[in-house]
């Protein structure tokens, strides 16, 4: 590194497929614009760190055991940035306190440290800037490896619906009715579509506590069993199921399906850097914030808590059925023709962000929704510069 700048990107957050294309899409950022600079990322192990875009090195760290893979890092960098989550840990946050400390009291930025600006609409509050010139919500795009043949499975012909039918918690959980409602409304209207159900089962031990905003027990599994969903399939006209297929042929599936259909959940991210139109089932806590340029549509639900932000209001506290999927059941003809139309031919990006902006002014929550890189940076990307030391 003795001939070039290097930067040095802490993103030790929850380990999730989300936070990690986050990291990305922040690495990239400053790629783009310092093409001569040696980007590194500190992330905890999970599959997508395999996915770093080219010229980002990715250093996986066990947040069980910080110290010691920080530890054999180098101590001097240019530059040092910060995921501002991070900077906002608390005491109940304690999965996550050793990490920060480790690196903390490890590296040293040789010309300036700072705070990544990503989240600055989420805090309502002005970050500390860039400490590099940076291209803002720079795209993604994740080259997907093929999909295996399986000759018991016919080819592939129409429409190609994958569906994740629910994120790692009960939380992004529509029901199976709901998704029956959905596959058979979308049949109605289309006369040759296969869908394609994909998930993993659980892990039954070595879990991180998720204590982040106050979440739950982590898991990178799906949040519903896998006979119900073979069930749910068999009774469709044409499905197949794409279970603990692993992370790879994951990827390939997106990729190779014409749209994705899944609640909020940061696997289905990956969706948008793959190139496939994502049609979200939005639910509390978060709403959607991380887009990349491919055609998109949000399902906003009416909870009266969307978007909660983990403020205590979720729909979720309550007892019985959550609001926030309660009413999919009923909407099935409206998600159809949603997802439908973001597979018209003159459907772009371009469209799909006026009309999600116009969705959100037009919310009465509106106020609380919040963009990665902030949200006159859904079309623009444009080069942020850096701030003076």
């Amino acid at each position: 590194m003795a001939d070039r700048e290097s930067l040095l990107i802490n993103w030790l957050v929850y380990p999730a497929v989300g936070h990690a294309l986050e990291a990305f899409k922040h690495a990239q950022g400053y790629l783009d614009v310092n093409q001569e600079l040696d980007v590194h990322v500190l992330l905890p192990p999970t599959p997508t760190t395999t996915l770093a875009p080219k010229g980002i090195t990715v250093h996986s760290i066990d947040l069980a055991h910080p110290a010691h893979d920080i530890g054999r890092l180098p101590r001097e960098w240019d530059y040092v940035i910060t995921d501002s989550r991070i900077r906002r840990l608390e005491s109940r946050d304690g999965d996550l306190l050793p990490a920060r400390t480790a690196a903390d009291s490890h590296f040293r930025a040789r010309v300036r440290a700072g705070v990544a600006p990503t989240f600055e609409e989420m805090f309502h509050e002005l970050e500390e800037g860039p400490v590099l010139p940076y291209r803002r919500n720079s795209p993604l795009r994740l080259v997907s490896p093929s999909l295996e043949a399986d000759p018991s499975r016919p080819a592939w012909s129409g429409l190609n619906v994958c569906i994740l039918p629910a994120g790692s918690t009960t939380l992004q959980s529509p029901s199976l009715s709901a998704w029956r409602n959905i596959c058979e409304e979308i049949t109605s209207n289309h006369d040759d579509v296969t869908f394609h159900f994909t998930g993993r089962s659980g892990d039954k031990g070595n879990k991180l506590t998720r204590t982040l905003f106050g979440r739950g027990p982590a898991t990178t599994s799906t949040a519903v069993n896998r006979h119900a969903i073979v069930a749910l399939a068999a009774e469709l006209r044409n499905a197949h199921v794409w279970w603990d297929c692993g992370f790879a042929q994951q990827l390939a599936l997106i990729s190779a399906c014409d749209v994705l259909i899944a609640p909020h959940t940061g696997f289905a991210f990956l969706a948008g850097a793959l190139g496939t139109p994502w049609l979200t089932l939005s639910c509390c806590r978060w709403p959607e914030y991380f887009f990349d340029p491919t055609p998109f549509h949000s399902i906003f639900p009416s909870c009266p808590s969307y978007p909660s932000l983990g403020d205590g209001t979720d729909c979720t506290l309550g007892v019985g059925q959550h609001r926030c999927l309660a009413d999919l059941e009923d909407r099935g003809d409206e998600i159809a023709n949603a997802t439908l139309r973001l597979l018209q031919p003159d459907t772009t990006y371009e469209q799909c962000v006026m009309r999600h902006l116009k969705s959100v002014d037009e919310h009465p929550r509106g106020e609380r929704f919040y963009f990665f890189d902030g949200r006159d940076s859904l079309m623009g990307h444009h080069v942020r510069p850096a701030v003076r030391a």
